[in-house]
């Protein structure tokens, strides 16, 4: 989950090399989309082994 979570800064630290404006774009979605889907996929981490 962190590693997938991690691609879209990655990329956006290399997009900084050419295109400084756009990187800073590319983060922003990156944080907001990215801190959803990780909470998403926490929740689905979660109730498969939740113990009971």
């Amino acid at each position: 989950m962190w590693q997938q979570s991690s691609v879209p800064f990655w990329i956006a630290g290399l997009i900084k090399l050419w295109y400084p404006q756009a990187a800073l774009i590319f983060f922003a979605l990156a944080c907001t989309v990215g801190i959803a889907w990780v909470m998403w996929y926490h929740n689905i981490i979660d109730e498969r082994y939740k113990k009971l």
